[in-house]
């Protein structure tokens, strides 16, 4: 039995886009992901998410609302993900480049335009698309 990853990823959407940020070094470098990662010991889900936003693209969002909880199958790292998408919101738009290594760069995108992109789990547009939903909050596997 392989590992399991638990994580969280934020959709913060502006103006019809949608928050993206580029891979860095990793096994998908170059990708496109919704922001986010794993949970730090004794951290909530909500601080997770908020914590992940603000390192990789330095915006300070606030996680407002579960869009669901997600079951899909890993990468080259993890077997299997259990994800947590959030709605989230920022008063602030103004991106800015992270010194981590983990990121090459954010950028918002027509929600249209995930079809186009390198993504990193295709499975992210259906979260993308849930978050549009009202009170979409539910386990779904993917």
């Amino acid at each position: 039995m392989g590992e399991y990853f638990v994580a969280c990823v934020g959709v913060v959407i502006e103006d019809d886009k949608v928050l993206l940020v580029r891979e860095g070094k990793n096994v998908a470098e170059g990708t496109w992901a919704l922001p986010g990662g794993s949970l730090e010991e004794n951290e909530k889900l909500e601080e997770c998410v908020d914590r992940e936003i603000e390192e990789e693209t330095g915006l300070d969002a606030e996680a407002r609302n579960l869009i669901g909880t997600y079951v899909m199958e890993g990468d080259a790292v993890n077997e299997e993900m259990f994800v947590f998408g959030f709605e989230c919101v920022s008063e602030d738009t103004e991106l800015t480049k992270r010194e981590e290594d983990s990121v090459q760069e954010a950028d918002f995108f027509k929600i249209q335009e995930l079809e186009k992109l390198n993504l990193r789990f295709p499975q992210l547009k259906e979260i993308v698309k849930d978050s549009t939903k009202a009170n979409s909050s539910h386990l779904k596997y993917i």
